[in-house]
């Protein structure tokens, strides 16, 4: 059972996203697995990279990465970013406890889901730490 380390029971993870994650990491261990879609791009947009760590069936942290700047000063960086290590939730540089995010983490874990179940995700590596 993958369980979100150190999280307030508003930041549970929900049972689809346990259920991808399950599929991807079969045995305890230390884990980043990562989301790529290729048609991504700070010109055109698309669905964001995702990198999220699992350390002995916990959820350390969920990272979404976006562009910020234009042409070629654009620049991929932490767009959202749940670091349940540390208590915290950023959004673009700004942090604030994970009690205050607990709605948003719910909507982002139910938007994943679809994006990962329609396919928007094409790369998708699994690195043992």
């Amino acid at each position: 059972m993958l369980k979100i380390v150190g999280s307030p029971a508003g930041n549970a993870i929900n049972r689809d996203l346990e259920d991808i994650m399950n599929s991807l990491v079969k045995e305890n261990g230390d884990y980043i697995i990562s989301f790529k879609s290729s048609d991504y791009s700070a010109k055109k947009g698309g669905y964001r990279p995702v990198e999220v760590m699992i350390r002995d069936s916990q959820v350390i942290y969920v990272t979404d990465f976006t562009y910020v700047g234009s042409g070629p000063f654009a620049e991929l960086v932490k767009g959202m970013d749940w670091d349940f290590a540390a208590g915290e939730c950023g959004q673009t540089g700004m942090y604030f406890g994970l009690e205050e995010a607990a709605e948003l983490w719910r909507l982002y874990q139910s938007n994943f889901v679809d994006y990962f179940k329609a396919g928007k995700f094409d790369d998708v590596t699994v690195n043992l730490l």
